[in-house]
């Protein structure tokens, strides 16, 4: 996910850092992204939007509509549900802890689109589970560019593997699992009333992102390092992930993986476990995919949507993703090598990987058929479409 404000992409690359889809949207901030069970397409960020593969908006919910105002991260539940956060902003007096008698706090919750029925439902609020005047919280707020108290700060929500529900407290420094019929707390990992201890202080983190509960029961989190001590180790970011001893009460770090020399990233940032056990991690200009042992398997650095503009801002990288429209690769994957070359439209580079694809698709097009003619002349074979134009230039590779 890309920002070049004032126009947010969505770009997915391939194993050796190649561009096979975006989707540009102006006037907007690039938040979360998700592909839906029939191959949509949902990001938010303020407003809720889901496209088709091509582009097409099927749905729109505006900010503080039936969708209330979501932000920084959904999750796709196992029936095509969809659970994300949102944000509402509460005022009250607080002037007995040293602040305004008219204090706005945003105060996040959680709620559930049903895109069967269309309905959506707040399932879980903030302001109900922890005391928005205790003063023992006032050095966890942080004001937000519209002057509103983020009092939870709430960022990432994920699904665990007992069906219950992982969040994220930016500003708590917390990760805190809600039991899976959401009704109660069952605990919080660091933080104010951390369930847990640490028994190595560097083990702790702050300002994370994108927690999640692994099937083992470890949790996984990106770890910014915003306001970290000096005595822990001071500003740095990394991939962390924690094992639990519910018995001991304590947690412990298992694998780490940071950046050599070291990257301090105050926002954004990403860390994602795999299906193949690897992690994917963004560190905003550099993606890494790294194995259990903490060996890069693939590293792309600098990987721009297009040559000639600026490098933007990198929200979250994503894996998994196998197909964008249920199709299949026509070649196996080349093997990624450990440092990928930045995509870009060069002729050069275009012409000799379209040249090497077009070859080995003629070769199996005997009795292919002239379907149109023009700038481009297109072939159907089978369930096939090939179009074929030389010599091509870069905008007709675009």
């Amino acid at each position: 996910i890309l920002s070049d404000y004032p126009r947010g992409y969505y770009v997915f690359w391939d194993e050796v850092g190649g561009i096979v889809w975006y989707h540009e949207h102006e006037g907007e901030v690039v938040g979360p992204i998700a592909q839906l069970p029939d191959g949509n397409l949902l990001f938010v960020y303020h407003s809720m939007v889901e496209i088709t593969p091509l582009g097409a908006v099927v749905n729109r919910f505006e900010r503080d509509g039936p969708a209330g105002h979501p932000h920084h991260e959904l999750t796709v539940l196992a029936d095509g549900r969809v659970i994300y956060l949102t944000r509402e902003s509460v005022v009250f007096d607080d002037s007995a802890n040293g602040g305004p008698t008219e204090a706005a706090f945003g105060v996040d919750s959680l709620r559930v689109w049903d895109r069967e029925s269309g309905h959506f439902e707040q399932v879980w609020n903030s302001k109900d589970a922890w005391d928005l005047l205790d003063p023992a919280l006032r050095d966890t707020r942080t004001r937000s560019n519209s002057a509103v108290f983020q009092w939870t700060g709430l960022n990432s929500v994920s699904v665990g593997p007992r069906g219950n529900v992982i969040l994220s407290s930016r500003v708590r420094n917390q990760v805190v699992s809600l039991s899976a019929d959401l009704r109660a707390i069952e605990w919080q990992l660091h933080g104010p009333d951390s369930d847990y201890r640490f028994p190595d202080p560097t083990d702790r983190f702050y300002g994370q992102h994108t927690a999640a509960q692994l099937g083992n029961g470890n949790v996984l989190l990106f770890d910014n390092g915003w306001g970290r001590p000096a005595a822990e180790g001071g500003r740095y970011s990394r991939a962390l992930e924690l094992r639990l001893d519910e018995a001991a009460g304590t947690a412990v770090k298992v694998w780490e993986y940071r950046l050599t020399p070291d990257i301090y990233l105050r926002g954004k940032g990403s860390a994602y476990r795999l299906r193949n056990g690897n992690t994917l991690i963004s560190f905003h200009d550099t993606i890494v995919e790294a194995d259990a042992a903490g060996n890069e398997v693939f590293r792309g650095d600098n990987l721009p949507l297009h040559a000639d503009r600026p490098l933007p801002t990198r929200y979250r990288a994503y894996g998994g993703i196998g197909a964008i429209m249920g199709e299949t690769m026509l070649r196996p994957p080349a093997a990624a090598p450990a440092h990928a070359r930045a995509a870009t439209f060069e002729k050069d580079y275009y012409l000799a990987k379209e040249r090497a694809r077009f070859e080995e698709l003629a070769a199996g097009l005997d009795g292919r058929q002239l379907a149109a003619g023009g700038a481009f002349d297109v072939y159907s074979a089978g369930d096939r479409l090939v179009y074929v134009k030389e010599p091509c230039a870069p905008q007709d590779v675009r």
